[in-house]
């Protein structure tokens, strides 16, 4: 293994690195809609920094690749790709400290089975999974798991859009807790993103092993799913 190969390794196990503390970060976060305990916000504020120092160090080690070993083919859309997936990584994680911070604004207003009746629990769990598939087709370089996350995030989009009908429902029968709602309704719109970001990633990644653009290619990304299948 020469050089420029050990480093990409290395880049290879910092992103891995980054979507483990993501992960982490978004379970915290649906713990925290769902049974909000002390101490919860200040472990997302100290996750917070340590995945933002890691993105400091992943940009600054994919633009030393570039400068001292100047990739070609391959080699280079990986590093390009890691860019990328470093990027997205950290506005999920941004994401999902948010949640945590709304959390503890509506903690206690509503109960379990509401949230699960507005399928807030299916939401989290379809994230997560997303974010299984890419660590998976990241580590393995499989781009085939990749298009599970293109099914997926039409389930995100799905319950986002009944959000606003429930959460409207609730505020016609509870006018005294329409600022609460205010409040949660962010959290589905925030997951949502988060689908979408786990999306781009999943491009950047077929970009990297394939090097086909899938990036508002709607006709494109269908085949993908139609051909994974």
């Amino acid at each position: 293994m020469n050089q420029l190969d050990k480093e990409l390794t290395r880049l290879k196990e910092h992103v891995v690195d980054m979507l483990d503390l993501v992960k982490n970060q978004v379970e915290r976060a649906e713990n925290a809609m769902f049974d909000f305990q002390d101490g919860v916000l200040l472990e997302a504020s100290s996750s917070e920094k340590t995945i933002n120092n890691l993105d400091l160090k992943i940009d600054n080690r994919a633009e030393n690749i570039l400068a001292l070993y100047h990739p070609v083919a391959v080699d280079l859309r990986f590093v390009l790709a890691c860019l990328s997936f470093n990027t997205f990584l950290e506005r999920v994680g941004d994401n999902a400290f948010a949640i945590v911070k709304l959390a503890e604004k509506i903690q206690g207003d509503f109960t379990t089975e509401q949230l699960n009746s507005w399928r807030l629990g299916e939401m989290f769990k379809t994230t997560l999974k997303m974010l299984d598939q890419i660590g998976e087709g990241i580590e393995n370089d499989d781009t085939k798991i990749v298009a599970n996350t293109f099914i997926s995030v039409k389930i995100l989009n799905e319950i986002n859009l009944q959000s606003e009908k429930h959460l409207a429902d609730f505020v016609m029968a509870n006018p005294e807790k329409v600022r609460t709602a205010f409040a949660l309704y962010p959290v589905f719109r925030k997951l949502e993103r988060v689908g979408d970001m786990v999306t781009n990633i999943g491009e950047n990644l077929i970009f990297y092993i394939d090097a086909k653009v899938l990036k508002h290619k709607k006709k494109k990304v269908e085949a993908f799913i139609a051909k994974a299948e």
